[in-house]
């Protein structure tokens, strides 16, 4: 099962990290996590230990998301293209396409991130990141 103090966000300079070392200092048991901050995103574990990030993305298309893996780094990096801040904005207006990037980090290194698979419906992005195979111990004849 995957622990979500194993699979965490990487903080950024505009985050609040008071959030980031409650996470780290105060842990979780709970089989989900929310991030707090922008895009709403939820973490959560199947019971075949498949992860999963939900991310609202109102007003995205899929053309505007970019998803990469460094799989060295155990990272997953998800970048949205947002509204150029030159743009005058809207008066009363309370839905915000903002440019953004969320990098995701598996610690315990459990997870396969090159299976990763990216859903976007309706505003929702989807990724589901299926566990590593499990490595079986080989025998080996005494010559």
């Amino acid at each position: 099962m995957t622990n979500f103090d194993d699979f965490f966000v990487v903080p950024m300079l505009s985050r609040d990290f008071e959030e980031v070392f409650q996470k780290f200092l105060g842990g979780s048991s709970g089989r989900s996590y929310t991030p707090g901050g922008y895009p709403v995103c939820d973490i959560f574990s199947k019971e075949d230990d498949t992860t999963v990030i939900e991310m609202a993305l109102a007003g995205f298309t899929k053309d505007d998301i970019t998803i990469s893996v460094k799989e060295d780094r155990g990272l997953i990096t998800i970048e949205g293209k947002g509204e150029s801040a030159k743009q005058p904005l809207l008066p009363n207006r309370r839905i915000a396409k903002r440019a953004f990037k969320q990098e995701y980090k598996d610690a315990a290194g459990k997870l396969d991130l090159t299976k990763t698979l990216a859903k976007f419906e309706n505003g929702l992005l989807t990724l589901t990141i299926p566990p590593k195979a499990k490595i079986e111990p080989q025998k080996i004849d005494i010559l």
